[in-house]
């Protein structure tokens, strides 16, 4: 039992001993009653109950936590030592090659005589140049004949269009025989026959054509 409880004991002691004392002093059990009259006692009993007081619950200090040990800093990794350089092999003496032994000077033989070149001609194709020659003639007629052609009004008026097939014969001195006109309108054929028929004589073919010669192509009227 701690000093504490001990004097709450004590004092509870006393103050049930001083009650008790007071109780009997007020009822005087011991002094004489009144002439030969019995008194009746009035001696009444307090009953006191002492109630023990609570215990005081202990004070539990709470005991700080530890703090957990700070983390030690990891070592520095030690830098791997160089790799030594491996020592360069030293080169081999390389044998110089001996020269090779001199050789005979030849002595200078006269130089052959040259040889004749043949100059070639070149070879004219005659065909070749008969078909560019007819080329550049029916052109040269064909842009005569034009010439000489023009737009009836009539087919003007009704929008009269069309090509117009021409064939003939031709001869000695840009003459022409057997001349036919087909296709499209009959306004546009009288046009185009007119027109060769004015054209006439051609122009004088090359000697390199041969005559009589055929001649066919195509008269285009178009409205622009």
């Amino acid at each position: 039992m701690s000093i504490r409880e001990q004097s709450i004991w004590v004092f509870a002691l006393l103050v049930s001993m001083g009650i008790h004392a007071t109780l009997l002093i007020n009822n005087k059990p011991w002094l004489a009653l009144d002439e030969g009259k019995p008194q009746r006692s009035t001696q009444t009993v307090t009953r006191m109950t002492f109630v023990q007081p609570p215990e005081p619950k202990p004070v539990v200090q709470e005991t700080p936590k530890p703090k957990p040990p700070e983390p030690k800093p990891k070592p520095k990794p030690k830098p791997k030592p160089k790799p030594k350089p491996k020592p360069k092999p030293k080169p081999k003496p390389v044998k110089k090659p001996e020269p090779p032994p001199p050789e005979p000077v030849a002595e200078p033989q006269p130089a052959p005589p040259p040889v004749p070149v043949a100059t070639q001609q070149p070879v004219i194709d005659d065909s070749a140049q008969r078909a560019r020659a007819k080329e550049a003639y029916l052109a040269r007629m064909m842009a005569h004949i034009e010439s000489q052609k023009y737009y009836p009004r009539a087919a003007r008026r009704r929008a009269i269009q069309g090509v117009i097939d021409v064939s003939f014969v031709l001869l000695d001195g840009g003459n022409i025989e057997g001349l036919t006109v087909k296709g499209g309108h009959k306004i546009l054929r009288k046009a185009t026959k007119k027109a060769v028929q004015k054209a006439l004589p051609l122009p004088a073919p090359p000697g390199k054509i041969e005559l009589p010669l055929h001649v066919s192509f195509g008269m285009e009227f178009t409205l622009q």
